[in-house]
């Protein structure tokens, strides 16, 4: 267990709120969840997920290895029966994208008046950035979301807008991958920049 002030993915500011985090260590990763205020009837618990996958350090590792299969429609409905037993619960057809890449969710109504929503996303850089051992390193993103009276829309907020903060202190370790360049029309006389 670890204080909300040490999570390593934020909900966006406004909440919703983070009660607690727990933290396991792996050989291969390092997984966090964070757990969400809920006020919701549908049972479960609300938690915002991140599995860092990284070089650990020997002195950090618990003996187990965190697996990592790559993304599969199949797999994530899986994960959308087991969080959401008994409830219909609907992947969308369509992928949206956040400041970290492509995502994608599931929605549906919960107990009661509750919205419930399942998002994920897997961060990776792209294949051919991952040469001469940089760019390495992949981020697991899972939200589980239900809230009373919410729209679909206003649990989507959270997909668009957490904030990574977590790291591995390795110069290969950047799953985000080599970062654009720069506008080259900055500091030009003539081109705002908004």
């Amino acid at each position: 267990m670890a204080s909300p002030s040490e999570a390593l993915i934020f909900p966006p500011p406004g909440g919703p709120e983070i009660v607690t985090v727990v933290n396991r260590t792996y050989s291969n990763a390092i997984a966090q969840q964070v757990i969400l205020r809920s006020e919701a009837a549908t049972p479960g618990q609300n938690y915002l997920k991140a599995e860092f996958f990284g070089p650990q350090q020997a002195g950090d590792t618990g003996g187990d290895t965190l697996s990592f299969s790559g993304f599969r429609a199949a797999s994530v409905a899986r994960e959308i029966r087991a969080e959401f037993p008994g409830q219909n619960i609907a992947m969308t057809a369509n992928y949206f994208q956040n400041a970290y890449g492509a995502f994608s969710y599931a929605a549906g109504q919960g107990r009661g008046d509750d919205t419930c929503l399942y998002g994920w996303q897997d961060i990776r850089s792209p294949e051919s950035m991952r040469q001469d051992f940089r760019n390495l390193g992949r981020i697991k993103v899972r939200l589980r979301l239900c809230q009373s009276g919410a729209s679909v829309e206003r649990l989507l907020a959270v997909m668009y807008n957490y904030t990574i903060t977590g790291t591995y202190a390795s110069p290969s370790w950047n799953p985000y991958g080599t970062p654009r360049a720069v506008d080259p029309n900055l500091g030009r006389p003539g081109s705002p920049v908004y």
